[in-house]
């Protein structure tokens, strides 16, 4: 009895441990129905290691949650018909070591996304945008940690003045 209850433990376990997985087939992040590709979060977690000397481990959770709070970002202006031009995002992260770092590392999508987001919260307030972002379907893939509205908040949105100033519950 005992060797036939075993498979049945052994699949169990292997179907609740994939059950996670297939719901986030090659996605490291969702707003909406648009799908943050896994390959980018990596991509930018080990541009983001090589420039900044971050563990991968945080490296990645940080990708995750930055460039779909980006997308996020984009989605709130978009809905309130607030546009950034190229030239506004680059002089958002100009002021930042570690901003042009990873940029120069070939971390330009991190950089357009943590970019928007502060000037999202600049343009439209704390309040607004917060509001805006509890409006979006917002989902992290769980490997990477959980997207909670409840627990998000902002300390400082000057990005301008650093990246490292702009700090996100996580």
């Amino acid at each position: 009895m005992n060797k036939a209850i075993r498979p049945l433990a052994v699949a169990a376990i292997a179907a609740l441990a994939l059950t996670g997985c297939t719901s986030w087939p090659g996605s490291g992040g969702k707003v909406g129905t648009t799908r943050i590709p896994d390959e980018k979060v990596v991509r930018t977690a080990e541009v983001m290691t090589a420039a900044t000397g971050a563990a991968s481990t945080d490296a990645l959770r940080s990708a995750a949650f930055d460039l779909t709070l980006g997308e996020a970002s984009r989605q709130v202006v978009a809905a309130n018909g607030i546009e950034f031009t190229p030239a506004d995002k680059a002089a958002e992260v100009a002021n930042s070591a570690s901003a042009q770092a990873i940029i120069a590392a070939g971390g330009q999508e991190w950089a357009d996304a943590v970019a928007t987001t502060s000037l999202a919260i600049d343009r439209l307030g704390d309040e607004r945008f917060l509001t805006g972002l509890r409006g979006l379907d917002i989902q992290i893939n769980p490997r990477y940690g959980t997207w909670s509205p409840e627990q998000f908040r902002m300390l400082d949105s000057s990005l301008s003045k650093s990246i490292e100033a702009l700090q996100i519950n996580r």
